[in-house]
């Protein structure tokens, strides 16, 4: 059986402040009965704060598989399955703009996702990547101005 964690508690690490997001945080949390969870992290700091200033954000901090350890203690045994977004346009560039922009920092230069697949491997999760399906050919001949375009290079990086 897999359980796919609503998308609220996976991002709420990184956008908990959002006045709205926080709402749709705390309306999931409440729907799941653990109102708790509906509550930002301690120690994440304030919008200007940097990182390494932070209990929760810095090197090996506690947001280092916080999101994963509650969704294992809520579901017990049952395999965990975390959707990722395939963003995979303008792939084929040095910047991978659409990635960082979606908060994956995965330039030509850095694997980004291989810290995510670590880290689901750690807490024996499942990884659900959106965009297995799609043919980059037919992508491009779909959108032709979309050169940079590259579903299969991106799932050949995370696989």
């Amino acid at each position: 059986m897999f359980v796919v964690v609503p998308s609220p508690f996976i991002s709420y690490i990184m956008q908990c402040y959002d006045e709205y997001l926080r709402k749709c945080l705390e309306k999931a949390a409440e729907v799941m009965g653990i109102s708790t969870w509906g509550i930002p992290p301690d120690g994440a700091g304030s919008y200007n704060d940097e990182h390494v200033d932070t209990d929760f954000f810095c090197y090996c901090g506690d947001y280092n598989g916080l999101v994963v350890t509650k969704a294992k203690l809520a579901f017990g045994d049952t395999l965990i399955s975390v959707k990722l977004s395939g963003i995979y346009w303008w792939y084929e560039t040095n910047g991978h703009a659409a990635e960082m922009t979606a908060g994956y920092y995965n330039p030509v230069n850095r694997d980004g996702y291989a810290p995510i697949a670590s880290l689901l491997k750690k807490h024996e999760a499942a990884l659900n990547l959106t965009c297995v399906d799609m043919s980059t050919v037919e992508e491009q001949k779909d959108f032709p101005e979309a050169k940079v375009d590259d579903p299969e290079g991106l799932v050949c990086q995370v696989v």
